[in-house]
């Protein structure tokens, strides 16, 4: 009995001792105050070869005198109207993981009609130098279903040590050629377009996540302390009365 007790005690203990690292939001673009630079945490969001804007998702204005918050989304428009530049236009995020670990990054996105289908999630380690794909599923890339409702899309990062603790980490989506094909295709799988109102992508609550890294040279709480001097006093009264 005294072995089961030591046991969770012991476990207890672990639990006050792992509760530096734990999960946490990073960054986050949520876009309601019509800006791209980080709603949490410092992170800056930019075009690449496209126009960015922030627009409303609310069917209805607020009243005036409201102080409801506008949600809104960052819209991406006016990709390049050469066909043949797969991966040239998107999208791209810049952060500080700096004192963070086992990353990840999610967001929701919304395409338009005629907008491409297909994206790639590329990351960089040195400050937007170069954008790579190694250790993502499926190379990075992933499709983009029609619908008039968000998608989900996320990358697990835990993998990718670089990416940990790093002022210079960025991350982006770029448009991109359908697989085993040499065009774009659109999301309703009509005609695709580079420009107008249905050639467009939203992002919206755009989240890097991560867990704290734990400091150097942890001191155990007075809580740690006392479920470790009362286990070491059950397991020394067991063996006196086992003697």
């Amino acid at each position: 009995m005294s072995t089961n007790i030591r046991a969770a005690l012991i476990t207890g203990t672990a639990a006050l001792l792992a509760s530096g690292a734990h999960g946490a939001v990073v960054t986050n673009w949520n876009f309601n105050t019509a800006a791209t630079s980080a709603d949490l945490g410092h992170g800056e969001a930019n075009a690449i070869e496209t126009s960015v804007r922030t627009v409303s998702l609310s069917k209805k204005k607020p009243r005036k005198g409201s102080t409801q918050v506008t949600n809104r989304a960052l819209e991406v428009l006016n990709f390049d109207a050469d066909a043949s530049r797969s991966g040239y236009d998107g999208i791209s995020f810049a952060t500080d993981t700096n004192d963070f670990q086992d990353l990840s990054v999610s967001f929701l996105q919304l395409n338009g009609a005629r907008s491409s289908a297909w994206a790639q999630f590329q990351y960089s380690i040195d400050g937007g130098v170069t954008f790579i794909t190694t250790g993502l599923d499926d190379d990075g890339k992933y499709r983009v279903a029609a619908s008039k409702n968000f998608t989900l899309v996320s990358f697990d990062l835990s993998g990718i040590t670089e990416a940990s603790n790093n002022a210079d980490f960025q991350f982006r989506v770029m448009a991109i050629h359908a697989p085993d094909m040499d065009k774009f295709l659109a999301t309703s799988g009509k005609r695709y377009a580079a420009t107008g109102n249905t050639a467009t992508w939203k992002f919206d609550e755009v989240t890097v996540n991560g867990s704290t890294l734990a400091p150097a040279n942890v001191v155990p709480a007075p809580g740690a302390f006392a479920l470790l001097m009362a286990a070491g006093t059950i397991v020394t009264g067991a063996r006196r009365r086992k003697s």
